[in-house]
Order: structure tokens, then C-alpha cells, then sequence
């Protein structure tokens, strides 16, 4: 499944298997902890293992998912997307959680906070 900005807004999180196909934090909803709430919450519902992909120009969205335990798994050259843009594929396992918890949320940049 593909992103869909014009419906992220009214289904803010959604797993499909163990991917996340999207986590969107309206911005001026963003930084009071609101993605975090909804990342931690998908971590209980699949607490082996969560894949998602994001945009590399996402560099916001990127910092969040590191922040909260994502591992870069491989870069692509958006030819697998509908958008065409380059995207990276990251992947949280729970073996893999740093100590400490997350820090507080980064806000989510560009026209897709979501799984791209």
C-alpha cells in the first residue's frame, strides 16, 4: 500500500502485517507527543517487528523514526513508489529498542508525514 495524503488526516496510523503504512501527525498537532503515542501503540499492537518506508528528503520524519529505535534497512531510487521520489526502508525490531526511551517529538516534514 502507497501513501495517500488526502486521507492521512482522518486515519492518522495504520498497520498492514507488520508494515506501517502511514503515521500522520497534522503540524499543528506535531512535538507534544501525539506521533510517539500512535508509534508506541503500533510497537504493542506488532511487538516483534515494523517496517515502514518514508521519502529520504523526509529528514524530519526520519530523525523521529531513529529516535524511536528504526534501523535504515536500504535506500531506493522511488521507483517503487507512486510519488517516484527516493525513499529509505526502516525496520524496528524490539530486540533492537534503545535503553532510555525516546526523546520528545521532532515535528514531521513535507506533504507526506507518513509512511513516505
Amino acid at each position: 500500500m502507497r501513501a495517500s495524503t488526502s486521507a492521512n488526516w482522518r486515519r492518522p496510523a495504520a498497520l498492514n502485517d507488520q508494515w506501517l503504512d502511514h503515521l500522520y501527525v497534522t503540524p499543528d498537532a506535531q512535538g507534544h507527543g501525539l506521533g510517539s503515542a500512535l508509534l508506541n501503540h503500533a510497537k504493542k499492537v506488532r511487538p516483534g517487528l515494523l517496517e515502514l518506508h518514508v521519502f529520504q528528503q523526509n529528514t524530519g520524519a526520519r530523525r523521529f523514526y531513529q529516535r524511536h529505535g528504526f534501523v535504515l534497512t536500504a535506500l531506493g531510487d522511488g521507483s517503487d513508489n507512486e510519488e517516484n521520489l527516493p525513499d529509505a526502508h526502516y525496520r524496528w525490531r524490539a530486540a533492537d529498542e534503545p535503553t532510555g526511551g525516546p526523546a520528545e517529538d521532532e515535528p514531521i516534514t513535507g506533504s507526506a508525514g507518513d509512511r513516505r
